[in-house]
């Protein structure tokens, strides 16, 4: 059997924002999720695991124990988030990650913008068309730019929401 590069766990489809642009409402994406429980996941199967959701900071017992459970299999771990839950005295788990996205969205006041660019493994992932708009703000070395709606589904990544 072959190996997956990466795991992308959904720990819930709950979010604080409701974008027209969500990658969890495209359909094609949607056909990817796989239900499962925890315990029923191969995680010894992945390079690498990414806590997703929804987003992880509206169930954040539920992410701190998950991203446990999941360091216990020594893989690289990342989280992507939208960063507005994050606040100063949460910003200890950031380290639990071997890195951290943001995607940031039009919701996501500057200023909170600014607290999240003192953390150290966090990059912000911006769509090219709102850059102009964060240039000053966010330093080049870390911003990622996508395409909205550019997702690009392979076999070498699963997605999975836990149940």
């Amino acid at each position: 059997m072959q190996k997956k590069k990466s795991l992308r766990l959904l720990i819930t489809e709950e979010c604080n924002f409701n974008c027209s642009y969500c990658c969890n409402k495209i359909p094609d994406v949607r056909r990817c999720f796989r239900y499962k429980k925890l315990e029923d996941i191969h995680f010894w199967k992945y390079d690498s695991i990414c806590i997703a959701g929804g987003e992880p900071f509206t169930v954040l017992p539920r992410m701190a124990y998950v991203s446990w459970k999941v360091k216990q299999f020594e893989k690289r771990l990342f989280l992507y988030t939208n960063g507005s839950l994050i606040k100063d005295k949460m910003s200890k788990i950031l380290n639990w990650f071997d890195g951290v996205s943001v995607g940031v969205h039009d919701e996501l006041p500057v200023d909170q913008i600014q607290f999240l660019t003192t953390l150290k493994n966090v990059r912000f992932l911006i769509d090219r068309v709102k850059i102009e708009r964060y240039r000053d703000i966010i330093p080049s070395d870390r911003i990622k730019l996508y395409r909205l709606n550019e997702y690009y589904l392979t076999d070498r990544e699963d997605w999975v929401v836990l149940k």
